[in-house]
């Protein structure tokens, strides 16, 4: 479990080329929806619209990195193309 102190919130992950699964991103929602920042997932190749949607709750996104991501297609990027985080 990540603190709930605010100097310890997690803003920054590089996680590319991980074996990053949407039960992860999850996780990680549920955890640092509101800190995070920065998230480099380029090469996850477990990722799916399921992980895309967990995405999607990180409200204080400024950089999202999902390039090369093979799971992803055409219907995830138009959902993308929706996501306005705050």
């Amino acid at each position: 479990m990540l603190s709930d102190h605010p100097a310890l919130r997690l803003r920054v992950l590089l996680g590319s080329r991980s074996p990053m699964s949407a039960h992860a991103v999850r996780m990680l929602a549920e955890s640092c929806a509101q800190s995070l920042r920065h998230l480099h997932l380029s090469g996850c190749h477990f990722l799916n619209t399921k992980a895309l949607l967990y995405i999607m709750r990180f409200s204080a996104l400024e950089t999202l990195d999902l390039s090369f991501c093979v799971g992803l297609g055409g219907d995830d990027v138009r959902l993308l193309a929706q996501f306005r985080p705050a």
